[in-house]
């Protein structure tokens, strides 16, 4: 039968009570004796925690190999995309304007049509400071500068509304 991590976790957890509880109620064996009864039971299911440890651990350094693969591929379509994307942009224009030139404002087949249409007009501001208030919108952002807050609480000063907190994180190597 095949345990996932955290039942032998558990089952360690728990074999390490229970035999903490009934050996203190041993006086027959020496304080040496119940220590060595605890790490020999416990010897077989932290063997077995530490192979399926370094196993998830492995699974996870597949799985990062794998992502920075998809990071790869990611990159290498994101450039052609911008390629493509580009190239699109230079033969649109460059129909365009030869069409401007003949005059040709329909062109037609069974499969396409071209045509050169007006766009609406836009709004072109040539001096904000000019407008009237009226067509004038505040807007306003506030960014939390966590950095400065962090080194004012390290340096012993009470930032209300903020504090640090430490954690941990697991290293694969």
């Amino acid at each position: 039968m095949q345990l996932s991590l955290y039942s032998i976790a558990d089952q360690y957890r728990e074999a390490f009570h229970h035999l903490t509880v009934s050996l203190e109620d041993e006086v027959d064996l020496s304080e040496q004796a119940k220590q060595q009864m605890i790490a020999d039971t416990l010897a077989d299911l932290i063997d077995d925690f530490k192979t399926k440890a370094l196993n998830v651990a492995g699974f996870i350094s597949n799985l990062k190999l794998e992502l920075e693969a998809v990071k790869n591929t990611e990159n290498r379509l994101s450039k052609r995309r911008h390629t493509l994307e580009n190239k699109i942009q230079y033969l649109s224009d460059y129909l365009f304007v030869q069409c401007l030139k003949t005059g040709a404002t329909s062109i037609k087949n069974d499969e396409l049509v071209i045509a050169i249409k007006n766009n609406p007009p836009k709004v072109i501001v040539d001096n904000e400071q000019a407008l009237p208030d009226t067509y004038k919108e505040i807007v306003q952002t506030v960014k939390i500068a966590k950095s400065a807050i962090a080194t004012a609480i390290k340096n012993g000063v009470e930032v209300v509304g903020a504090h640090l907190e430490s954690s941990q994180r697991l290293d694969i190597r």
